[in-house]
């Protein structure tokens, strides 16, 4: 619903929000609590909250040669992912990972980034 409501803003015909943050929960509670708060089943649990908000911000995005109004335009929209914490690169036993505040991942989409660029 909040993606929804993002779209909505960030189309606007008359007048569109210049940006907006969504914050997402994730669709399951992980173990650390909140959605993305993992310290065991790591993978498991992030490929299950992100996939599902991936899935979801992917519809309201237009394809390629699609000029819907109703969606996001990547040439127009610059769309940042980005997490509160990092994760450290190996497990921590039977904790998984545990939080990392050196190293995290950023997506970029659209809005002038250039596509297949890896920084980092």
């Amino acid at each position: 619903m909040s993606l929804a409501a993002a779209r909505h803003l960030l189309t606007h015909p008359t007048e569109p929000a210049r940006y907006v943050c969504v914050s997402d929960i994730g669709l399951y509670e992980a173990s650390g609590g909140g959605g993305y708060d993992t310290h065991g089943e790591n993978s498991r649990t992030q490929a299950r909250n992100l996939g599902h908000t991936l899935k979801g911000l992917m519809s309201l995005i237009n394809k390629p040669g699609e000029n819907d109004p109703g969606k996001l335009d990547l040439d127009k929209t610059m769309i940042v992912l980005t997490t509160e914490f990092g994760r450290t690169p190996n497990s921590q036993g039977s904790r998984g990972r545990d939080h990392n505040p050196l190293g995290y991942t950023m997506w970029l989409a659209g809005g002038g980034s250039k596509g297949g660029t890896s920084i980092g």
